[in-house]
């Protein structure tokens, strides 16, 4: 059994207390998400279209709200991550430009992108460059809005800032019901399970799994949209977190796919595998009992028996009857797990070398051409 207190050590940063006080934060965004709504559409009627323009843990924000609402009708949620715009987006369709720190280049590029097209656009951001920028486009008469968040996280540990404000918009904006009553379910149920993750108690799910997942393949499978958004969630929490490759998928889009890529795989026990061979892979269901599609379900349970001895399943269930409860309820574990296997690995979970290093080498190419970010 783990001393987890010894090893918080490796938590130089306190990034097991930020995923820990998620529930407070969610609390403190859905106020955030409430004053948002407040705002006058740049567009001044209902958009055809919504594109949310970021990058990493600022762009899962976006592809939560687009989970949630999808059986909302509304209008199409586009999650866009690149340098420019899709080309159909136009003077009527809306632009959500989210970048936590303000200063992402993508985003500052699509943010520019938008402006040249005359295309209204709302900045998320808790300050940089892309707030002043759009600061100054507000005052200047054109049609932009902007939502200062919280500062002072990373922002993958950031996302009930970045995704409630941009909940609260897209609804009041699009004509679809308050979002309000989803929100006091998750929050509760965040609270409720805090009890049951947090370290101070005894061994729970979270820590199991990241004991489970050390050393060998993951997978995480997720059921329909909520579960697509889920798992690459946590495909990115233990990319960024725990610094191992994980891969995301979802139901019922891998019964067309993967599910040949297991077949050349040889059955293997995760206690004892066969010489060489290496450790059976684990394999994450992400199940929704509230909601999932009596098909979907199906083909999990028959997916689940077809790999047989190919990977140790592990089922995780989401909490609530909410889209939004169900959605929040499994990243909340994610993030725990992810955290937990950064520690049991001697890592600082906040810790991000490779990122850093990659920005510091396109500064200095920027540098020696004598350019301008492009933006």
């Amino acid at each position: 059994m783990e001393n987890w207190s010894a090893l918080r050590t490796h938590d130089r940063s306190g990034m097991l207390n930020v995923v820990a006080a998620f529930p407070h934060q969610v609390e403190e965004a859905y106020r955030l998400g409430r004053e948002a709504a407040n705002l006058t559409n740049p567009l001044q009627r209902v958009p055809r279209s919504v594109c949310v323009a970021g990058l990493g843990g600022s762009a899962i924000g976006g592809d939560f709200v687009a989970a949630v609402l999808e059986p909302e009708g509304g209008v199409p949620i586009l999650v866009h991550r690149d340098y420019d715009l899709p080309g159909w987006v136009s003077d009527g369709d809306l632009v959500f430009a989210v970048s936590y720190s303000g200063n992402t280049e993508e985003t500052l590029s699509a943010y520019a992108e938008a402006r040249r097209r005359g295309v209204p656009v709302v900045a998320v951001s808790s300050g940089g460059r892309l707030l002043e920028r759009a600061a100054a486009d507000e005052a200047a008469g054109a049609p932009v809005r902007y939502v200062r968040i919280p500062g002072g996280l990373a922002p993958r540990a950031a996302l009930g800032y970045l995704m409630l404000p941009l909940l609260y918009l897209v609804t009041a904006w699009t004509g679809l019901p308050d979002p309000s009553p989803q929100v006091e379910e998750a929050i509760a149920i965040l609270h409720r399970q805090a009890r049951e993750l947090e370290p101070n108690g005894p061994e729970g799910l979270a820590q199991r799994l990241a004991r489970a997942l050390l050393g060998r393949p993951v997978f995480i499978y997720g059921c329909g949209s909520i579960g697509r958004a889920a798992a690459y969630r946590w495909q990115c929490q233990l990319n960024e977190n725990a610094k191992l490759l994980a891969h995301g998928h979802f139901f019922p889009e891998l019964n067309h796919n993967e599910i040949m890529g297991w077949e050349g795989e040889a059955p293997r026990s995760a206690a004892a595998p066969g010489a060489g061979a290496g450790p059976a892979p684990l394999l994450v269901l992400l199940r929704q009992p509230e909601g999932e599609h009596p098909r979907i379900t199906a083909r999990v349970e028959i997916t689940a028996d077809l790999l047989g001895g190919k990977a140790e399943q592990v089922t995780v269930e989401a909490a609530g009857r909410g889209r939004l409860a169900q959605l929040l309820s499994l990243t909340y574990i994610g993030d725990f797990v992810s955290v937990y296997a950064a520690l049991l690995r001697g890592l600082d979970p906040s810790a991000i070398h490779s990122i850093d290093l990659l920005k510091r080498r396109l500064a200095e190419i920027q540098d020696a051409a004598g350019t301008g970010t492009r933006n």
